[in-house]
């Protein structure tokens, strides 16, 4: 898969982050999909596989994963 934009969004109140979720976009197709929906985490730092499969982040110092869907 070949994504055209990927997006991690995040939230902060002015002084600090205070929510994120982590998105994948594809401009041609106009179409994206939420990858996360974890209230209680901060995803910080996306960072995609070198096969464009995964898409992994930290959050309050441990590392997580996150499939990636294919758009089509």
């Amino acid at each position: 898969m070949l994504p055209g934009l990927r997006i991690a969004t995040l939230f902060d109140d002015g002084h600090s982050v205070i929510d994120s979720d982590l998105y994948i976009a594809d401009l041609k197709l106009k179409k994206k999909i939420q990858l996360t929906n974890t209230p209680k985490l901060l995803e910080m730092r996306p960072s995609w596989s070198p096969d464009g499969q995964k898409i992994s982040f930290d959050s309050d110092g441990a590392i997580y994963s996150a499939k990636v869907f294919d758009l089509r």
